[in-house]
């Protein structure tokens, strides 16, 4: 066998590499070939891709080399060969693994509180423990938010069975174990409701549900007929000023229901009966009135007057100013509200007010009568 002593240089370091009839072997840790062209015929040049980039002490060139095996300066024969030895495998880490089986216990209703134990297990330590509580029927799901050991049931666990997930991790993997089911959620869950204006109403109404626990969707009916379906709290119709008239429903009694779902379909219901009134356009039975001192800065009042029609009116104003007589009649800009003060251009004039009233099936307008003359 021929020795290349520093013969072949990878990277920073240098390494021996011996031939022979039958191999090489390349020592400092050297194990690639060094893709000699043909080293059975003795050719010693080195092919593309070989992993030496030089030579060493021996002052032969890998690159250049051909023919014998001969060193040129310091060459030396030897038979020794030195095996590499590869590094040991890091050691593997055992998962962990169950070996009995998470618990649940307390009270499965929804005004209890249930607590979870992580279960037995065996693997490498240090282990750590992650929770998920689920809600099962048919199947089970996970409860948003409920990653603790312990987990208080609400009115959307009723008629459902819970249990709880366990995840333990270490720094091999991890492993999940799942307790058995709680018996079914027990506990009680109603919804109220609020109509405006009590059991006679007329007009312009609103109408909210209050469910007694967590809530997936309530329900609107009149008469048995769905409404409206409303999915997120406050729930309230949301026409929270319909009609619910004539217009809409015959005159009578009509029962306004609401039904409210938990999401694993628990259902709660309420009812109550309203006596619709028919309404009409408003009409004016007693005209407004104007009161108070009438003086320059001195603060007067318009009352809307008496009307019929029925409903939830709303009412606008507009002040005007007469001459002495009361005729001749002008708006005086500025002046819509209730509520007027005289100015000294008011002086030796009358006032009066037109007051209009609205509702859902139209309009009307009344005038005051004209007030004494504005003294200064």
């Amino acid at each position: 066998a021929n020795t290349f002593h520093d013969n072949c240089v990878y990277g920073n370091q240098k390494g021996d590499i011996e031939t022979s009839d039958g191999g090489y072997t390349a020592t400092n840790n050297k194990t690639l070939d060094p893709l000699y062209t043909d080293r059975a015929n003795h050719n010693y040049t080195l092919k593309t891709g070989s992993p030496c980039t030089g030579y060493g002490a021996d002052g032969v060139s890998g690159a250049a080399e051909t023919g014998p095996a001969t060193a040129t300066t310091t060459a030396q024969t030897t038979t020794a060969t030195t095996t590499e030895t590869a590094a040991a495998p890091a050691p593997s880490v055992d998962l962990p693994a169950s070996t009995a089986a998470p618990e649940v216990s307390g009270s499965a209703t929804i005004t209890g509180t249930l607590t979870a134990t992580a279960g037995s297990w065996t693997g490498a330590g240090p282990i750590d423990y992650a929770y998920q509580w689920q809600r099962c029927a048919a199947s089970c799901f996970q409860i948003s938010g409920a990653t603790t050991p312990s987990y208080k049931p609400d009115a959307s666990d009723i008629g459902m069975n819970v249990r709880i997930e366990v995840a333990a991790s270490n720094a091999g993997g991890s492993s999940v174990a799942i307790s058995d089911p709680t018996s079914a959620v027990t506990g009680s869950y109603s919804v109220s409701q609020t109509i405006a204006d009590g059991s006679a109403m007329s007009g312009l109404v609103t109408w909210h549900a209050t469910p007694s626990g967590t809530t997936d969707h309530v329900d609107f009916l009149v008469d048995g007929v769905l409404v409206t379906t409303e999915k997120s709290a406050p729930y309230g119709a949301p026409c929270d000023t319909c009609l619910f008239d004539s217009s809409t429903l015959a005159n009578g009694n009509h029962v306004f229901t609401v039904k409210a779902y938990t999401a694993s379909g628990a259902v709660t219901t309420t009812s109550s009966t309203v006596d619709v009134a028919n309404i009409a356009a408003p009409a004016i039975v007693t005209a407004p009135v104007i009161s108070g001192s009438m003086r320059v800065g001195s603060l007067v009042h318009a009352s809307t007057g008496a009307w019929s029609g029925g409903g939830q009116l709303t009412f606008s104003y507009n002040w005007l100013s007469c001459n002495r007589w009361g005729g001749a009649c002008a708006q005086i800009n500025g002046a819509s509200s209730a509520t007027y003060v005289p100015t000294a251009s008011d002086a030796g004039s009358r006032l009066r007010v037109m007051v209009s009233a609205q509702n859902t099936q139209g309009s009307a307008t009344a005038t005051s009568t004209t007030t004494a003359v504005v003294k200064r």
